[in-house]
């Protein structure tokens, strides 16, 4: 531990000769010169004529200089076809390390963080300034300032050239944890008019050949969680990236993308269906990577109602808003993965849809005891972090939702994350969260009332969803051990499930929707058909209806306020395939 009033700037002290002329004091002392250079990471693939380093992320100059050498240049070419044949710029994912220092950075600390980082150059190189605590709380402002000049020097930055060039941006933000600097990523994927996610079809380890395992629910993304919180209706991915095995069809790979759609992807860009002059065989044109979607691969000329199909369940998923029932706050201090915290666990049937400070502020309300975003969309339950640093500010806006009626779920907070005047914020903090949570979180007490408000803590997540009474979204019973997956939209008064059978095998489900007043329909993404369901009953608030998958199969389920008087019910045949029969 090196004690902060020992720390001493020796800049002015060294010459323009390279030495240091210092008249030491007694004692040890230990000299660091600290510099910054490149970190040699370079763009790729690319020809060797476009390779080179990976542009300053933090510098505004930088970013110019490469938009006017390359991106520039494309829309002059393009000229009158710039904005409509030439729509988009795209940045690819992040793969170009952790960047962590700029040239201007110690001004930019200064003035985002309002104190001097040169006395705290040491933690960087390893060291511990006055105590643990004190130098978390350094990491902490050193980190955001990274993520802020990350955030508005490149990603915002990049969108503002694009529509001053009258282009749209479309970029895959960062996807968050370890490696990667800690930006807002929420917020980082608003800046941008496409985020864009990936998912592969992934080999067994053993055979090498793809093989889906079925999973209780899907992943969420963030861009998908962004595109939801901000408006952006079309949420692609990079879609069933591969090792170009030449093994795989439509069959191999459908489960993959449908696992995908079940979690906010709306778009499949194919990795990769690229432009092929030539007729060399099989054509793969990355390496090793991506499937092989091009005329080289024998079943091509079959797979167009494949392709139909991808249409279909695009068009109805790029429609409406995304149901879920906790909004569960990201955090201040950097990127949490809510479902590696085990507060954070929920049961199938149930959704989170992660925010961030931005929309608490600026996009949440309270409306009969629940929070409502601008979307139109409300959530039963706040959920918090499982961390006690907040800002003050974040705090302050968590306690007028929980005044004006919201119910909030996670420990109390009790210490501020950044450097700046922590003791006296630190106090505030802990004085005024004692009266919100009050006893909730110690001993046997779980619950405190504060204005028309709840605050929980200390008590699981599932136990608070049974005592408010929040039943499943949706729910099923199988005749077998199928599973299913499912994403739920609101498009207009509809309400729209997609549900995936992922066996290999017919299964029969008893579906559970939290849905009452409606009538269902079966919308067939792989036909294009659309029949009215009459066998369904309604219990308890809830439609119960009984469903017979084929293998992998997927279908809509559409509840609408009234009975569709221009389309059939299903016909003797399509009720015997139902039945599993054909």
């Amino acid at each position: 531990s090196v004690d902060p009033a020992r720390v001493t700037d020796l800049t002015s002290l060294l010459g323009e000769d390279g030495i240091l002329r210092w008249d030491a004091p007694e004692g040890d002392w230990q000299l660091l010169r600290v510099g910054y250079t490149t970190t040699g990471a370079q763009n790729a693939p690319a020809t060797n004529a476009g390779r080179g380093l990976e542009c300053d992320k933090m510098d505004t100059a930088a970013l110019n200089l490469h938009f006017r050498s390359f991106p520039s240049k494309l829309v002059r070419h393009a000229g009158k076809y710039t904005g409509n044949t030439f729509e988009y710029l795209f940045i690819d994912s992040w793969e170009c390390g952790y960047q962590n220092w700029t040239g201007n950075f110690a001004s930019e600390f200064e003035k985002r963080r309002h104190y001097s980082i040169i006395n705290w150059m040491p933690v960087i190189c390893g060291m511990t300034i006055n105590d643990p605590s004190a130098t978390e709380r350094f990491l902490n402002d050193f980190q955001l300032t990274i993520a802020e000049l990350i955030e508005e020097n490149y990603y915002l930055h990049f969108h503002t050239l694009c529509m001053q060039n009258g282009l749209k941006s479309h970029a895959e933000v960062i996807y968050g944890g370890t490696g990667y600097p800690p930006l807002d990523i929420l917020r980082s994927n608003s800046y941008v008019d496409v985020p864009m996610f990936e998912f592969w079809a992934t080999p067994d380890r053993e055979t090498g050949l793809i093989s889906y395992k079925p999973v209780e629910k899907t992943a969420f993304p963030m861009p998908a969680h962004a595109g939801a919180l901000y408006g952006k209706n079309v949420v692609p991915a990079e879609a069933y990236t591969g090792y170009a095995n030449y093994s795989e069809y439509p069959w191999d790979l459908k489960l993959f993308g449908d696992n995908a759609f079940c979690s906010g992807i709306n778009q499949m860009v194919l990795h990769s269906y690229v432009h092929q002059p030539f007729e060399k065989k099989p054509g793969i044109t990355l390496g090793q990577f991506g499937q092989s979607f091009n005329r080289h691969n024998p079943w091509w000329d079959f797979a167009s109602q494949w392709f139909t199909y991808h249409a279909r369940v695009q068009n109805m998923l790029q429609q409406g808003v995304t149901v879920a029932d906790i909004l569960c706050f990201a955090g201040d201090r950097f990127y949490l993965d809510p479902e590696n915290q085990s507060n954070h666990k929920l049961p199938a049937g149930y959704g989170i849809q992660l925010c961030n400070y931005d929309i608490l502020k600026n996009h949440c309300r309270v409306e009969d005891g629940k929070l409502r975003l601008d979307n139109g969309l409300s959530y039963d339950i706040l959920l918090l972090p499982d961390d006690v640093y907040m800002d003050p500010g974040t705090f302050e806006r968590i306690k007028e939702l929980i005044k004006a009626g919201a119910s909030v779920a996670g420990p109390r907070p009790t210490r501020v994350p950044g450097n700046l005047n922590h003791n006296e914020n630190d106090e505030i903090l802990n004085e005024i969260s004692g009266k919100v949570w009050g006893e909730a979180g110690t001993g046997e007490a779980k619950e405190n009332r504060y204005g028309k408000g709840h605050v929980y803590s200390g008590i699981d997540l599932t136990e608070i969803i049974n005592k408010l009474g929040i039943q499943p979204d949706l729910s099923y019973t199988s005749s077998g051990i199928g599973k299913l997956i499912y994403i739920h939209k609101k498009v207009g008064s509809d309400d729209v499930y997609y549900i995936v059978n992922q066996e290999d095998n017919a299964c029969e489900y008893e579906c559970m929707f939290r849905i009452s007043g409606k009538y269902p329909e079966i919308w067939n993404p792989q036909y294009g058909t659309i029949c009215s369901l009459n066998g369904f009953n309604e219990s308890d608030g809830r439609t119960v209806v009984k469903l017979k998958f084929q293998p992998r199969e997927s279908l809509f389920i559409v509840f609408r306020d009234e009975l569709s008087s221009d389309i059939p019910a299903y016909s003797e045949t399509e009720q015997r395939y139902i039945a599993g029969d054909l």
